[in-house]
């Protein structure tokens, strides 16, 4: 199979398995949920939605769920994505899916603990904004703060690891961060989401980052065809070759 054949097929895979996260992770979340909320309500009884609870508890409750959730979105993007890459370039990143999990469980309490913040902040300070016509805009770009904040700091867990394989490896934090703001503008900007501008968004997002790791990962086995006749490369980032060829 030729190399332009192959990074094709891995692209259009990449794309597949972006659209696929989202049904995963839907299905993942429900059966999370029936066992975490029954948990929640054993832990703390009085955590039922009517009964008041301190704002401490709150807190511990949101947080934990946060993390819960972020883990299973994050997860399951780590699986997928190292399986597309295992399938077409015949090697394993060592510790993606782990440090995709990290970064998610980090990403989500951290993305919302903020935007609570800057919500807040908001509507103290610009009530006037809120109340105007010049508030749309304002909001599309407040709705694409959640998924940008949270697949960047995914992101940067993940360059941990993919800076042991690849230079440059910085650009894939901006690639997620575009990739997210294009899907939260696909999906928000109508203000009517649906199955079609699901589909796009998804799209769009699996097709930047796609495009990012193959640039990436395409790189290193161009500059590896300069290394010297020992077979070691000229930089220690290298562990394993990637091979084009079935």
């Amino acid at each position: 199979m030729t190399a332009q054949i192959k990074t094709t097929r891995f692209w259009l895979a990449w794309i597949a398995a972006s659209l696929l996260v989202y049904p995963l992770v839907i299905a993942f979340a429900l059966a999370f949920s029936m066992i975490w909320f029954p948990t929640i309500g054993a832990m703390f009884p009085a955590f039922d939605g009517v009964t008041p609870t301190s704002t401490a508890t709150t807190h511990i409750v949101t947080l934990l769920t946060l993390v819960g959730f972020g883990g299973i979105v994050a997860l399951t993007v780590g699986i997928l994505q190292a399986n597309v890459i295992k399938r077409y370039f015949h090697f394993e990143l060592k510790y993606w899916k782990r440090a995709t999990a990290i970064g998610g469980l980090v990403g989500a309490p951290v993305t919302a603990f903020a935007l609570f913040g800057l919500y807040d902040y908001m509507y103290a300070n610009y009530m006037p904004l809120f109340n105007s016509g010049q508030f749309e805009a304002y909001n599309v770009l407040l709705n694409a703060l959640p998924m940008v904040m949270y697949v960047t700091v995914m992101s940067v867990v993940q360059v941990v690891v993919l800076r042991e394989y690849v230079r440059n490896a910085w650009l894939w934090i901006l690639a997620n961060a575009v990739a997210g703001f294009m899907f939260s503008m696909l999906v928000t900007v109508t203000f009517r989401p649906g199955f079609i501008d699901w589909f796009l968004a998804a799209v769009a997002q699996g097709a930047i980052t796609g495009f990012a790791m193959l640039f990436l990962l395409h790189r290193l086995t161009d500059e590896s065809d300069d290394d010297d006749s020992s077979g070691t490369p000229d930089y220690a980032y290298q562990h394993v070759p990637i091979d084009f060829d079935d």
